[in-house]
């Protein structure tokens, strides 16, 4: 539900749908790739591993948009 939300939020507002998934899926792909990395380092120091933090810049750009949005279709009503 949220992944269908943040897509109907930013496509095709910022990129088309193609790219977003590109982006979407390259992105998963170096997560998983980051946390193998966190877990073989961990695994070696005996630490535990730490959470991965949503990009802010990223969320700004959507709230951003969205707030364009809300206040276009609002403008397209009051007409």
């Amino acid at each position: 539900a949220f992944l269908l939300e943040l897509q109907s939020r930013i496509v095709p507002l910022i990129v088309d749908r193609e790219t977003f998934w590109t982006q979407y899926f390259f992105r998963l792909h170096l997560i998983e790739l980051e946390e193998g990395m966190t877990e073989r380092f961990v695994e070696k120091r005996g630490e535990e591993p730490v959470a991965a933090q949503p990009d802010p810049e990223v969320e700004e750009q959507v709230e951003e948009k969205a707030e364009e949005q809300a206040e276009e279709q609002a403008e397209e009503q009051a007409e």
